[in-house]
């Protein structure tokens, strides 16, 4: 019995949170999110390293220009290890996002599905390790463009959990490192994100 009258105030106390916090970010809203990310590469670097799976973090700032509309800006970090038979690499790649978020008007269940669309603006440094030593190389600035899409998952008022899949890719120029004048980086980021809307 006892467990019974547990769950039922659980549900009355869940599902009005929910209620209240199922649609989209608000218009002329401003948020936050922090996020956790794996990420897969989907090519070898400059044909001779194999990549494995790294991991990074981020931030960004939401504004909600329309319903259906965020305005995104952030910064991402991602860290790669891996290798080939006559050497070690660490790959970190790190920059500026800049880029848009259309929500679904429909939600699907208490999810509002959502895709997004922008341009990076990463450097990556890269640090090679073989029986001469390490060496460290940081390459140029570049613009490259990340597309994907995710859900909002409504938590309580104000809070959301992000699922998201992103597929990123810009180019890098390492000659002293690779031999190559430039290389391109290229791979897919799983996201889980944390959205923290700033009340008015």
């Amino acid at each position: 019995m006892r467990s019974k009258l547990a769950l039922i105030a659980i549900v009355g106390f869940v599902l009005p949170s929910m209620a209240t916090a199922q649609s989209p970010l608000e218009s002329n809203s401003l948020s936050v999110e922090l996020r956790g990310e794996l990420a897969y590469p989907t090519a070898t670097l400059n044909d001779r390293f194999d990549l494995e799976s790294g991991f990074g973090f981020g931030i960004a700032g939401k504004y909600a220009i329309a319903p259906i509309l965020t305005l995104y800006a952030g910064w991402d970090r991602f860290e790669f290890d891996g290798g080939a038979e006559d050497a070690g690499v660490e790959l970190v790649d790190r920059g500026v996002r800049l880029g848009a978020q259309v929500e679904s008007s429909e939600p699907v269940g208490p999810i509002t599905p959502f895709a997004t669309a922008g341009l990076i603006f990463n450097r990556a440094s890269l640090e090679i390790t073989n029986s001469r030593g390490t060496t460290k190389i940081s390459g140029e600035r570049s613009v490259g463009y990340e597309i994907g899409g995710g859900g909002l998952i409504p938590l309580i008022e104000n809070f959301w959990l992000v699922p998201e899949v992103r597929f990123r890719s810009h180019p890098s120029s390492w000659e002293a490192a690779t031999g190559a004048t430039e290389v391109r980086i290229t791979y897919f980021a799983l996201n889980l994100g944390l959205v923290i809307r700033i009340p008015r």
